[in-house]
Parts: structure tokens; sequence; C-alpha cells
């Protein structure tokens, strides 16, 4: 085998890495991001199949019903967790408001963002805590 089959093996085998990192999601789809354990943590969302966050103005424990069902965690207790100073990454809205009976986050009244910058804004991303105990008082 040649030097440039090798490099161009290299590369795709770098590229196929990269592109398996990047999650592909669902619009509507959650997960748990900076996760305190599998039942605690940062709400990601997925929206125009791209994965960032929302911010908590305005958001009851509606959403955390939402959430807990979506990802098939307990959903006895489910919480907002109001504890993540400053947005990660996207931050697809600033605000919800859901009923509970939506089959995920964006059947809700929401307000898009528009903002798409790294690093703090004016909000906190919102967390949920479905069903464990959370100290808030550690955080």
């Amino acid at each position: 085998m040649n030097a440039s089959v090798s490099v161009t093996i290299c590369f795709i085998l770098l590229i196929a890495k990269y592109a398996a990192a990047r999650a592909v999601c669902t619009d509507g789809d959650v997960r748990l991001e900076d996760k305190e354990s599998d039942y605690v943590g940062r709400v990601g969302l997925c929206y125009k199949g791209v994965w960032g966050t929302v911010f908590d103005r305005e958001i009851n424990d509606n959403a955390a019903i939402i959430v807990c069902r979506q990802l098939g965690l307990p959903n006895h207790d489910p919480k907002v967790v109001l504890q993540y100073a400053g947005a990660k990454g996207r931050v697809h809205f600033i605000q919800i408001s859901c009923t509970g009976n939506e089959a995920n986050l964006l059947e809700c009244r929401n307000e898009e963002s528009g903002y798409s910058g790294p690093g703090s804004w004016f909000g906190r991303d919102f967390g949920v805590s479905c069903g464990e105990f959370v100290n808030l008082l550690q955080v």
C-alpha cells in the first residue's frame, strides 16, 4: 500500500469517526446532559436536526413531566431544576409553556431564541429531576 492510499484511508476513518460522534437527532427528541445521575440533568432538545438547550424562563414542572415521560424515566414527582447557569451551545428556546399533555417539548407554546453562540447569555438552561431527590443546596 503506498503512502497516498494510507493517508486517504486515515482521512476517511477520521471523517467517519467525527460523523459518528455528532449525534443525529429527530426534532422533539430530548436527552439529559451534564447528568448528576441517570435521573437528573440539563435538558438537551433536538430542534431542526441540531441538539441545543432551552432557557428556564417561565418554565414549570409540566415541562419536566414531558421530558421524563419521553426518556422513559420515573414520572412520579418530576421537577424542573433551575441550576444550569448560562447557555451551553445553541439555545433553541428562551421560553416554553407546557400543559403536561404534550407528546414532546416542541408541542408546547414556545418562543425561539435565535441565539446560537457559546457561553452565557441572559438566562439559565433548565434541567429536570425525574423522581430522584435533588439537593439543590449543593449546586
